[in-house]
């Protein structure tokens, strides 16, 4: 059995630390029924970000925008993969590597 000060430290490593900040988020449009979906997925330990929508056609719009406006952010590198699902199924992935250079 681990004692006090062995659980203490266990509970503040690093991976245990990231492992915590995991999240996903879900935003449903009003009257979806999770047939039409837009997910953003991360390598590391931040979750998916997934979008439900009513309609085939918002989902795809939604899908454009966020491939466009990941590719062109400016807030730092990252690796994207953005899936369109349309009646459940998967329609389109794309994988969106943006590379910032490191500025001296």
């Amino acid at each position: 059995m681990p004692t006090p000060a062995r659980k203490a430290r266990a509970s503040s490593t690093p991976l245990i630390e990231r492992t915590r900040a995991m999240a996903a988020a879900t935003v449903t449009q009003q009257g979806a029924d999770g047939r039409h979906q837009v997910v953003i997925a991360t390598p590391d330990f931040h979750g998916k970000s997934r979008d439900v929508f009513r309609t085939a056609d918002d989902a795809a719009s939604e899908f454009e925008r966020r491939v466009q406006e990941l590719r062109e952010g400016a807030d730092g590198s990252g690796l994207y993969r953005v899936s369109l699902y349309q009646d459940g199924e998967l329609i389109r992935e794309e994988l969106v590597v943006r590379a910032i250079p490191n500025l001296l």
